[in-house]
């Protein structure tokens, strides 16, 4: 009868510090116009981004959709064209590479130059370093 009395109070004491991811509903309203060519998932936000012909586009966690297309000047023209655009993700930081420019931080969705090379065509990440 002690153990059973234990595991309900060990059982009851657990359940109160679970927690569970919550999911959530995005109408087809919000998101009709995309087509993505690549879609990239932030583990670190829980973000979903999309990559189109036209422009890029963030779901965030809470169902918020940010879009960025050649008129907003963010990420110009230049990857519309070639499609030479790729994201990477480490806990603080989000990357883009653009093949002509180079290697960007797009926190706060606003670029900052990192390394400037007109080879940068791919990138990707490993916990907090980026290649």
């Amino acid at each position: 009868m002690r153990k059973i009395s234990l595991f309900i109070a060990l059982t009851a004491l657990l359940s109160f510090n679970m927690n569970a991811q919550t999911w959530q509903s995005i109408p087809k309203s919000v998101y009709h116009w995309m087509q993505p060519r690549k879609l990239m998932i932030n583990p670190y936000l829980n973000e979903l981004w999309f990559i189109d012909d036209m422009r890029v586009a963030v779901i965030k966690n809470d169902g918020t959709v940010h879009s960025f297309d050649e008129t907003d000047g963010v990420f110009g023209n230049s990857f519309f064209v070639d499609n030479s655009i790729s994201f990477a993700f480490t806990p603080d930081h989000i990357y883009f590479s653009e093949r002509v420019h180079g290697l960007y931080t797009f926190d706060n969705y606003s670029k900052n130059l990192v390394y400037q090379h007109p080879d940068v065509r791919s990138i990707s990440s490993n916990k907090d370093t980026v290649y």
